[in-house]
């Protein structure tokens, strides 16, 4: 089955993915930090771990 996303979950992700962006020291999340992020947005699964090799 695919990955499926809200737009509740989807709006959250963007907003917290992107909140520092205009910070000069602006930086993507680490793999840790995506873990934690998709974890508490409820999205979890291979396809949300960036460190598997697995989409599905």
């Amino acid at each position: 089955m695919r990955p499926l996303v809200t737009i509740d979950q989807l709006w959250t992700l963007a907003t917290t993915w992107y909140s520092t962006r205009l910070e000069e020291n602006s930086r993507r999340p680490q793999p840790d930090e995506m873990r934690g992020i998709f974890a508490g947005l409820g999205l979890e699964g291979d396809f949300w771990d960036p460190r598997s090799d697995s989409f599905g």
